[in-house]
Parts: C-alpha cells; sequence; structure tokens
C-alpha cells in the first residue's frame, strides 16, 4: 500500500467523503474490503467498494457524517500474486482528537500457510520430477536389482496434496474455512492465482494418474505444467511478463531435477553400499550432471532476482526489507551447498577408490532443503519497491499541511508541505507545445536547508506528469526548500520556498484583515505582474482604489482558503499569512499590520507572479511602505 486518504495516523478537519487506499500493483477487493470503525467499535455505513481503472485504487464513500474523533480503517485485498493482504491504520477528526497508543499494519493473511504448502509442494515435486531423471540414471549406472525404486508416487501425491490446500486458501483469501465455501471454490477461475491453483491441481492429478499405471513420460509431460503454471503467480513473472514466466519455470524445473535427482542418488547410493556395490559410477554421473543443473540455476535465479530487486537502490533493497534478507539467507544456502559440493568432487578425484563421502551427501541434501524452505517463503513476501518509482497520481497531504507558490522562470510550482513528505506540481504555460508532452521533459531537483542542520538534497520521485514527491524531516523553524526546474521547451530556473514547521494555522487573523479591508475607502495599491521571473518583477503600475474593490479582485475576500498558516513574524509587528487554493493553483503570501490591514501581497498562479504593495492615506504609513516597495 502507498498511501492512503485520510492518511495513515493523519487528522482532518471534517469527516471524510470517501476512504481510498492506493496500491503500487492491481488488487482484487470484494464488497467486504473496507470497513471504518469508531474507538467504541461502532460500524461506518460505507457505500460499495470500488476500484480505479487500473485497479489499484480501492475505494468506498462514506455515507454518514462522522463526529471528531478516531477512527479505524480495516482493509483486506488479494494481490497479484494470490496472496491476502490485511491491515488497518487509524486517523482522526477535528482538531481537538489525538490517536491513541498503537498502530496499524499490513500483514500477508494465511502466510505461514502458505509459505508450509508451497514449500511442500515444491518438494513433492522434485521427489517425481527428479526421481524420474534420477531413476534413469542411477540404472545407466548400477544394477538394476541394487537400485531402490524412487520416490514418484510418494513425491506427486504429497505435492497434489499440497496443491489442494493451496487452492483452498486461495479461495478463502487466506483462510482455509473460507476457502471451503463452495461458492468460494466455484470463483477460482476468475483471478489468475485461481486458475494457477487450478492449472496444478489437474497437472498433479493427472501426473499422479500416469504413474501409478506406470505411464512415466507422460507423468514428466504433465507434470512440467506445475514449474510453468507457477510462473504466471510468482513475482517476475508478474514484472516482466512472458520473460518472467519462462525464467521461473526453468528455474524450478531445474531445482526440482537437481534436488529430486540428488535425493535417489542418496538413498540409491545408501543402497549400493548395504549391497557391497561400489557407488562411484552413480556418484560420478551425477557429479557431471548436477555442476550444469547448478550453473542454470544460478543463472536464471539470479536473472529472476534481478528483474524484482530495483537495480537504483540494491543495497537497501537487499538490507532494508524482508524480501532482501530472506533472499541474502537463500544465497548463503546456495553457496553452501556449493563448497560441500566442491569438497565431494575433490574428495571423488584424489580418492577414486575410497568409499565417498556419503556425510556430505546427506548435509547437502538437508541444506537444498533449506533452499526450497527459503525460496517458499520469498513468495509470500512481497518484493522491494523502488523509491523511484513514479506513481500514478500525488500523494494525499498527511496531517498539516503548509501551502505554498513561486514561479521557476516560467514554470509555475505549487509546494504543499505535509508531515513527512514535500509535494511539488510544476505548470507550464498552456501553449499547444506542452500540452502532450512526456514526462521526461520537465524535471525537478533540489535541497533542504533547516534550522541547525547542513542542506542536503532531496530524493524527488515521480507522482504524475509535472509532479514530484519527496521525503522529508522537517525540523521546527524556518525550512527552506530550493528547487530547480529544469524544463526542454522553457528552461525552467531556481525557486525558493519556506516552510515554516509547524503549521500554525491562523484563520482568525485572516478574517480579521479582510473586516478591516472592507473599512477602506482609498489606497494606493502598486502592482507588478510577470510570468518569467527570470526577466523580473514586471513593470510597476499604480493605481487608487477603494478596500472593497482590492477583496473583490482577489481569492481571499471571504476571508477564507483551503489553508491560512503563519509564514513569518516580523519585528515591527507584521504578520505573513500563507493562503492555498490549490485546486485553481493560487497560492498567497499576505502581509498584515498591527491595525489588520493588509500591507503587502504576493500572489503565485500557474501563469503569473504578482507583486503588490498597499500604502495608505495617513502621515506615516505612506513614506515607510513606498520606501519598501
Amino acid at each position: 500500500m502507498l498511501f492512503t486518504s485520510p492518511a495513515v495516523d493523519g487528522a482532518v478537519p471534517d469527516s471524510p467523503p470517501l476512504v481510498q487506499l492506493v496500491f503500487d500493483q492491481p488488487v482484487v477487493a470484494g464488497q467486504t474490503s473496507l470497513s471504518v470503525r469508531s474507538a467504541g467499535g461502532e460500524s461506518t455505513r460505507l457505500g460499495p467498494v470500488e476500484t480505479g481503472a487500473d485497479a489499484s485504487v480501492v475505494r468506498a464513500r462514506v455515507l454518514e457524517e462522522l463526529p471528531a474523533g478516531e477512527y479505524r480503517v480495516e482493509w483486506q485485498v488479494v494481490a497479484r500474486d494470490g496472496d491476502s493482504m490485511v491491515g488497518d491504520f487509524r486517523f482522526v477528526i477535528g482538531s481537538g482528537s489525538v490517536l491513541s497508543p498503537g498502530g496499524g499494519g499490513t500483514v500477508t493473511q494465511g502466510a505461514l500457510s502458505m509459505g508450509v504448502l508451497r514449500w511442500t509442494l515444491f518438494a513433492g515435486f522434485a521427489l517425481a520430477l527428479g526421481g524420474l531423471v534420477g531413476d534413469w540414471l542411477t540404472r545407466r549406472t548400477a544394477p538394476r536389482s541394487a537400485a531402490p525404486e524412487p520416490w514418484l508416487k510418494l513425491g506427486a501425491g504429497v505435492a497434489l496434496a499440497s496443491a489442494v490446500g493451496l487452492a483452498v486458501l486461495v479461495a478463502g483469501a487466506g483462510s482455509f474455512v473460507t476457502g471451503l465455501d463452495p461458492d468460494r471454490i466455484g470463483g477460482l477461475a476468475d483471478s489468475t492465482p485461481g486458475l494457477v491453483a487450478i492449472v496444478e491441481v489437474a497437472a498433479l492429478a493427472i501426473g499422479l494418474g500416469a504413474l501409478a499405471a506406470g505411464r512415466r513420460r507422460l507423468a514428466a509431460s504433465v507434470l512440467l505444467a506445475l514449474p510453468v503454471a507457477e510462473g504466471f503467480r510468482a513475482h517476475p513473472g508478474i514484472e516482466s511478463g512472458v520473460w518472467g514466466v519462462l525464467l521461473i519455470a526453468v528455474h524450478l524445473t531445474v531445482v526440482a531435477v537437481w534436488v529430486g535427482a540428488l535425493v535417489h542418488v542418496v538413498r540409491a547410493g545408501i543402497a549400493l553400499r548395504r549391497g557391497g556395490e561400489t557407488v562411484t559410477p552413480v556418484v560420478r554421473a551425477y557429479a557431471r550432471m548436477a555442476l550444469a543443473l547448478f550453473l542454470l540455476v544460478f543463472l536464471t535465479g539470479t536473472l529472476a532476482a534481478l528483474t524484482i530487486i530495483p537495480l537504483d537502490d540494491v543495497s537497501g533493497a537487499l538490507f532494508g526489507t524482508s524480501y532482501g534478507r530472506w533472499l541474502l539467507v537463500k544465497l548463503g544456502f546456495v553457496v553452501l551447498v556449493v563448497a560441500l559440493a566442491a569438497w565431494a568432487r575433490r574428495h571423488l578425484r584424489r580418492r577414486p577408490g575410497a568409499p565417498q563421502p556419503g556425510v556430505s551427501a546427506r548435509v547437502e541434501l538437508g541444506v537444498v532443503a533449506g533452499v526450497l524452505a527459503v525460496s517458499s517463503a520469498l513468495t509470500v513476501l512481497a518484493p522491494p519497491v523502488s523509491s523511484n518509482i513514479p506513481l500514478a497520481f500525488p500523494p494525499p497531504d498527511v496531517g498539516p499541511v503548509v501551502g505554498l507558490g513561486t514561479r521557476a522562470g516560467y514554470i509555475g510550482v505549487a509546494v504543499s508541505a505535509s508531515q513527512g513528505q514535500v509535494v511539488a506540481k510544476l505548470t507550464a504555460p498552456n501553449i499547444p507545445e506542452t500540452r502532450n508532452r512526456d514526462q521526461e521533459a520537465i524535471d525537478l531537483t533540489g535541497n533542504l536547508r533547516s534550522p541547525g542542520s547542513s542542506t542536503h538534497e532531496l530524493e524527488f520521485r515521480r507522482c504524475g506528469l509535472g509532479c514530484f514527491v519527496a521525503p522529508v524531516s522537517w525540523v521546527s523553524g524556518e525550512n527552506v526548500v530550493t528547487l530547480r526546474v529544469d524544463d526542454e521547451t522553457f528552461g525552467g530556473g531556481r525557486a525558493a520556498v519556506n516552510a515554516t514547521w509547524p503549521p500554525r494555522p491562523d484563520e482568525r487573523r485572516l478574517r480579521a484583515a479582510v473586516d478591516q479591508m472592507r473599512d477602506v475607502e482609498h489606497f494606493t495599491l502598486h502592482e507588478q505582474v510577470t510570468s518569467d521571473t527570470a526577466t523580473g518583477l514586471g513593470a510597476h503600475t499604480r493605481f487608487r482604489i477603494s478596500g472593497e474593490d482590492y477583496l473583490a479582485a482577489g481569492p481571499f475576500s471571504t476571508g477564507r482558503a483551503v489553508s491560512v498558516t503563519r509564514y513569518e513574524v516580523h519585528r515591527n509587528g507584521e504578520v505573513t499569512l500563507a493562503l492555498a487554493y490549490p485546486a485553481e493553483k493560487v497560492f498567497v503570501l499576505l502581509t498584515i499590520d498591527r491595525r489588520n490591514r493588509i500591507v503587502r501581497e504576493v500572489l503565485t498562479s500557474g501563469e503569473h507572479l504578482v507583486t503588490r504593495t498597499l500604502v495608505y492615506d495617513e502621515p506615516g504609513s505612506h513614506a515607510g511602505h513606498e520606501h519598501g516597495e
């Protein structure tokens, strides 16, 4: 889950019109996927659960007016790989409400059961398919009477039982009890994970029947449908399409042959040694095959991992995520297997006539079982997501927000500073050349200088055309955000805004200033307007105007704005307020004197920067403010 509205642990002033969750990939949501409860446990009436056009957005309208207080949102969706994700988060309504201790979180429902079942599925599949190869190998290199029968039907039976269990879990969105509902079972074919489960159960059932009838070639052919089906469900297949499906199909097939053949060779070696037969030909034949199998396993596994791990932050993905750490554990197991195999081969070359190292083979087999177990764990973990992956649209503000505007050359810049993040939206002049351009035509870099700390670069991530978001740790006081806009058409430029933190709402001062201005009969307005800040603030003009007419020409005549925060307090008692009207891309800095009169206005829109100085007629004010102009 990328973000929510209302925000996780966030605050909203009034009852929200809807609850919305945004994920990094399409999900499946049902009518019970969202619920909202008050702190006392009372349920909130919600409208039908809907998903966006690309199924990555889940939303439901709130059908009643919610009073101030704390609320908990509980959600459940099914990811593309069939895992059921459940979680909860809190938000509060009203400025006087506070969050109680203890937050929410996100988990995979039935993750342990799915991990165990996938391990037994892979192990059983390896015993069946690899056992066929191992039996063929031993029958070519050892007396038929001494070689044991492979565990083909046992492996296929274990895999079939596991596949049935997984199908029930998929049908029940992670719950065995729910999955046994006939209606749920009947709906398996409606999703890719469900189809995968059906194909795997069918392939293993037919394969087990073929093995029972002695049709080994038919069984091997049918069993190969399982790794192909897994390819459609696995993360590389989801991320890379056909290429990822083929990688996983080859990887699982080769691993199954490698592991299953090793199991049979170890069993054959024990039986041969008990019968007084030499084990060397069997071990040598397997060792030659195992080297090629390992190289193919390592190659396909590495390529599959590269389709998942974000290459722009490999170390962060490997060491900073659960998926990455489990992947490192798997790599450690593989290295141990290689060391054991290399030691056994060295022993085989130096002492061809001596008894072969059966202990190392057993240990190797145990480590390979560990590889399968870790691989199963990886299938139920969410893969790491690159911090640079573009978002489909801007994330919502989190908690209190400061809305600011500026211009960088011809480019309008709207900045939204909220808890833990800064969102910058860039607006180019509305001409034909800019209406259909792509994301790369405009770019943004910047840095942050906070009180008592050095300047550091901001890591911006795209969130739509002209939209960028970066994580920020605000410090109490004046946080100066400096931005550099690069634009192929208009060149861009530099700009800076001061995000005073924490935000201090001051609607009262704005209303007082508007009321005061209505009583002003006449004053002199000095104005400069520009579309390109690189050329200056524009030509100077002067007007005689009344306070009522001045208010009528501006966006704040009602004394309201989407957000009103105290931007700066001056030594002479004047206060500058930051007003935001983000839907209209209008942002205003209003400087108000001790008598609640507006003395300076800086208005930024998508097209212009307007600078105004207000000079009043009484003695003293005119000279002082005109000099400041």
